[in-house]
């Protein structure tokens, strides 16, 4: 819009006084401010990371021989999928111990059966029902011992449950997957041996995904743990700021969330522009100027300019997103704005 401008009002109380200025004829192209809810944090190269609590280490519980692989590299897997089955010796001789440990208890609670009735009517000693008794206590604590040794070694409980009421061992150990997710590394072939501790496969819950940036550390302490941040197609959440500034660089790193499945992206670096949630309004770089130290604007009124002091959020691709005493329907000067500032200067002195 080509305006013909007959006076400038110049207000900006810090360094002028309300005033009238003939300036004769002059075009001025005006344009209304945009207001908005985000404005830009800026451009920053960071990388997609899995947690750490989303990294899964597949190992075997106890020494054995793996008898069989249900699943290939990279395969998607559900939580609690059979993954590997393993024959262990050591296992057999444990689940052997337990077996006759179980015998011996059942032994000695029928035997304290037979002996109670007995002891009340005085045909056998005191004495041997409760030596019997002492034994089957020890029996019911070296087995329950003995079926967490079992659990600690990888066996369910339904095994554990199997073994006890038929008295058989089961030499097959089988593992589960830990989590949904996708199996990022398989480590053994079927017939192989593996010790305990032997890191079997690993696997990677990618359902959830952080970004990590360095961003100057004045605007990294302006960003709250849990605050939304955006980009042009994903939303991410503040997790946490380091609490650690680096030396060199003068930035803080700063862990995002991202909301929702990151479709396996871990461990892609990019750039990316971010924004914040924030009013504000935004208007053509060609718009705003500094006079004293301040940025200041020229805002239309009924005979001429006035000038609005404003706060200067953030700038991106020829946009300056601010903060100021506006409308949407007011008229902000976007040419000949050097023009009106030289006018105003050369007013006031």
């Amino acid at each position: 819009m080509i305006k013909t401008i007959v006076s400038l009002t110049c207000i900006l109380s810090t360094f002028l006084t309300a005033q009238t200025i003939q300036v004769g004829t002059l075009e001025v192209k005006t344009v209304h401010p945009k207001l908005i809810d985000k404005v830009p944090l800026g451009v920053y190269l960071g990388t997609y990371e899995y947690p750490l609590h989303n990294r899964y280490t597949i190992s075997a519980n106890v020494d054995g021989f793996i008898t069989k692989i249900n699943i290939k590299p990279f395969e998607k897997v559900v939580k609690g999928e059979k993954l590997f089955s393993l024959t262990s010796p050591k296992l057999l001789d444990l689940q052997a111990k337990y077996i006759n440990n179980i015998l011996e208890k059942e032994y000695l609670e029928k035997e304290v059966a037979r002996l109670t009735p007995l002891v009340k009517k005085g045909a056998v000693a005191n004495k041997k029902l409760i030596e019997s008794l002492n034994k089957l206590q020890k029996f019911k604590s070296t087995i329950s011992f003995e079926e967490d040794v079992l659990l600690a070694h990888g066996m369910s409980e339904k095994q554990i449950k199997y073994i006890k009421s038929k008295h058989k061992p089961d030499p097959t150990l089988s593992i589960f997957a830990p989590q949904t997710g996708s199996i990022s590394s398989l480590n053994i072939t079927s017939g192989s041996f593996v010790t305990q501790g032997s890191v079997l496969a690993k696997l990677l819950n990618t359902s959830e995904c952080h970004f990590s940036i360095n961003m100057n550390w004045k605007e990294a302490d302006t960003l709250k743990v849990g605050e939304k941040v955006f980009s042009d197609s994903e939303e991410f959440a503040v997790f946490a700021r380091s609490p650690q500034i680096d030396t060199i660089s003068q930035t803080r790193s700063i862990d995002l969330h991202q909301e929702g499945n990151c479709d396996a992206k871990g461990g892609v670096s990019r750039n990316i522009a971010f924004y914040r949630e924030h009013k504000a309004y935004v208007i053509s770089d060609n718009a705003l100027i500094t006079l004293n130290d301040k940025y200041v604007l020229f805002k239309k009124t009924s005979d001429g300019f006035e000038l609005v002091e404003v706060k200067l959020l953030g700038s991106s691709n020829g946009l300056s997103y601010i903060e100021a005493a506006l409308s949407s329907d007011d008229f902000i000067a976007v040419s000949s704005v050097l023009t009106l500032k030289t006018i105003a200067q050369e007013k006031d002195e």
